[in-house]
């Protein structure tokens, strides 16, 4: 029977206490980032936690709140860290930060975690915070997942939606599929007349202290342009069956 509800933070603690142990607990992680002037700050937040409580329902797993802020912007991913309203948590801030949290849901009860990201960024710092929580711990059947969601939508998908050669997840930031998922999601927030048709050509390096003129202006890394809800609600469709598949499968 599907739970009634599934969002952590609708739970009183006797309800979550009664769930922990032997349900799924799924921690989406997002970020706070410009994706250049057509789309919102919070984008990586939104659409992680969208195909998060997609999954949830499909596979009755809990749903943690979010993490709304992301590790560093990476110019070559991400745009950089010199766009207002880009704001990032230091590695060690963000890796204490899921250390705390594993742990706490550990001590709780929960047995099977999957961390999702929305971030590109984020993910080393979340197997360095899943692995220090996992220091000391008797082998008590804990398992955790961590992964990025974009990764479980299969390249033939891509290839069928891009419109042209794909450049790659990292390429890819504020631009024709996030700007998709947007429309999809919450197309009150995109402002499509602004979307970028600039394609950035980056060097193979960054550059420290990062520069004016390295990225494109706008933020966005490639073309934003075409974007469709139809394409989006393909992409947060099958992110969120594969997401299922894992919570179904991984154990």
């Amino acid at each position: 029977m599907p739970l009634e509800r599934f969002r952590v933070a609708e739970l009183t603690w006797p309800e979550y206490d009664e769930l922990i142990r032997d349900t799924p607990v799924i921690v989406p992680i997002g970020a706070t980032e410009q994706h250049g002037h057509h789309l919102p700050l919070g984008s990586d937040a939104f659409h992680v936690v969208a195909v998060a409580e997609a999954a949830a329902q499909i596979s009755n797993a809990l749903v943690a709140p979010v993490l709304s802020y992301g590790y560093k912007s990476v110019p070559r991913s991400g745009g950089g860290e010199m766009f207002p309203g880009t704001i990032s948590l230091d590695a060690s801030t963000l890796i204490g930060t899921i250390t705390n949290v594993m742990n706490q849901l550990m001590t709780d009860g929960a047995r099977r975690i999957v961390m999702v990201s929305g971030h590109y960024e984020n993910s080393m710092m979340l197997h360095e915070g899943i692995d220090l929580s996992l220091r000391g711990r008797p082998a008590d059947g804990v398992k955790i997942l961590n992964l990025l969601w974009v990764d479980l939508i299969p390249e033939e998908l891509i290839i069928d939606i891009y419109p042209g050669q794909y450049p790659g997840v990292a390429l890819e930031h504020a631009a024709f599929l996030e700007t998709s998922i947007m429309l999809y999601l919450r197309p009150e927030l995109v402002h499509p007349e602004r979307a970028g048709t600039e394609i950035a050509s980056l060097p193979p390096y960054d550059v420290h202290p990062q520069v004016p003129g390295f990225v494109p202006a706008t933020g966005s890394l490639t073309r934003s342009t075409g974007a469709t809800a139809e394409i989006g609600k393909r992409l947060i469709d099958e992110g969120s069956a594969r997401l299922a598949e894992v919570l179904a499968n991984a154990w």
